[in-house]
């Protein structure tokens, strides 16, 4: 039992260190762009469209962004949420730009996919952007199919963290018909006129109260809330684990369950022999 605790606990310490280590290399666009007063307009509409969670999933990105007035000149045109999504979709590219690697792009233009281009809505190739040097050492943006009109220039870097991601200011939208092209809502589901359909299978819509967990993944919680109605232990062991005085419950694979703030915090570390191996 001492051995399987001592396991156990290295257990946990690798699995404490690995959440450490994901954490310190997330990115949040939404806390960076916030030292930034400039790009409010621009972190705001992030936020309503969803984008900003995407972005914040994403191991590798670049994000261009653009200041109050530019987002000022976009608003003007009164587009539907959903439309803006797309256009500002369009400077989100799925690859890595720092300040460096615009100034040394392979013979000086190159293509790049965008979330637009992800979300299939982009009709063709219209959903990439060509990113080129230019005379004076300027850096242009437009789409692939707007024939070489580069309406955008890079500005400066506002942050990065090398190939993971890359925040950069442009002068102005980089415009695109298809990006701004009306997109209509998507439409309401009536759950009346669901249900009362009779080729179909009923609908049933419940509200509770409580949150359905596997019984499986809770076994040790499950037998420590009847314990009043078993009456008192009779020591044996059945075989899933053992527990300590510290409210601490061991399984036979080194994996442990530990009670934290009255909630339960679950490690299964079922390669641990290779640890010790």
């Amino acid at each position: 039992m001492t051995l399987s605790l001592e396991k156990s606990s290295i257990s946990l310490l690798l699995l404490l260190f690995l959440a450490i280590t994901t954490i310190s290399s997330a990115h949040n666009i939404t806390l960076i762009l916030a030292k930034h007063p400039e790009f409010s307009t621009f972190n705001r509409y992030l936020t309503l469209t969803h984008l900003a969670s995407e972005i914040n999933r994403r191991q590798t990105i670049t994000v261009c962004v653009v200041n109050n007035a530019a987002m000022g000149d976009l608003l003007d045109k009164q587009m539907s949420i959903y439309t803006l999504k797309n256009v500002l979709s369009l400077h989100v590219f799925a690859d890595y730009f720092g300040s460096k690697q615009l100034h040394r792009i392979t013979k000086g233009t190159t293509l790049t996919a965008t979330l637009f281009q992800a979300t299939g809505e982009a009709p063709g190739t219209s959903g990439y952007v060509n990113i080129t040097n230019m005379k004076g050492k300027k850096v242009g943006f437009a789409t692939e199919d707007n024939d070489g009109h580069f309406s955008t220039n890079f500005v400066k870097s506002i942050q990065e963290i090398p190939y993971n991601i890359s925040v950069i200011q442009l002068s102005n939208i980089i415009t695109s018909p298809a990006a701004e092209a009306p997109v209509a809502a998507p439409a309401d589901v009536d759950l009346i006129d669901l249900m009362s359909k009779k080729d179909e299978e009923p609908l049933a819509v419940y509200k509770i109260d409580k949150v359905l967990q596997p019984s499986e993944l809770f076994k040790s919680q499950s037998i420590n809330s009847d314990n009043s109605a078993m009456g008192p232990s009779s020591g044996a062991d059945d075989g899933d684990g053992d527990s300590n005085d510290d409210g601490e419950t061991t399984n036979n694979n080194g994996g442990m369950i530990m009670n934290v703030n009255g909630g339960w915090f679950v490690a299964f570390v079922l390669s641990i022999g290779l640890v010790f191996g």
